[in-house]
């Protein structure tokens, strides 16, 4: 499955790095570089099965994440105030939303969709949702990253 986003994502112009199941990682990763933020730091995204779910799913379904760290972190004496202001943002998206990872103090983005059996489709959709969250992120990490700033 990830093989075939890879190709549909690499044909819309993404870089992609499939990453295999190890000791590190027990299940496929893909890995999209998306274009650098304003301020030109690296971002990327990552894309892994939630392979636990199957059982609770009908046949031919499965659940996609997608997970982007912002290329900043959250400082400890904010965190509060920032909690606060990505759950007012997460109001404005239309997917997933922006969360912090305690205590790394890990800004992330994370959304999950539910695919079907069809591949073509599947392909479709995630190609949609790769371009749509590098908007959200160039939307709204600037707002993020003010907060972590004040």
């Amino acid at each position: 499955m990830l093989k075939s986003f890879a190709d549909t994502l690499q044909a819309r112009g993404f870089e992609t790095h499939l990453i295999e199941a190890s000791e590190a990682a027990p299940i496929d990763q893909l890995v999209v570089v998306l274009d650098a933020d304003a301020q030109g730091r690296e971002r990327s995204l990552w894309l892994t099965p939630l392979p636990d779910l199957q059982s609770d799913l009908d046949e031919g379904l499965s659940l996609l994440q997608f997970l982007a760290p912002l290329p900043f972190a959250a400082r400890a004496e904010n965190e509060a105030a920032l909690a606060t202001g990505i759950l007012q943002l997460n109001n404005a998206l239309p997917l997933g939303s922006f969360g912090l990872r305690q205590p790394e103090g890990v800004i992330l983005y994370r959304a999950v969709l539910m695919l079907g059996a069809d591949a073509t489709i599947n392909g479709k959709i995630v190609g949609e949702t790769v371009t749509l969250i590098q908007f959200l992120l160039d939307q709204f990490s600037g707002a993020i990253e003010a907060m972590v700033r004040n």
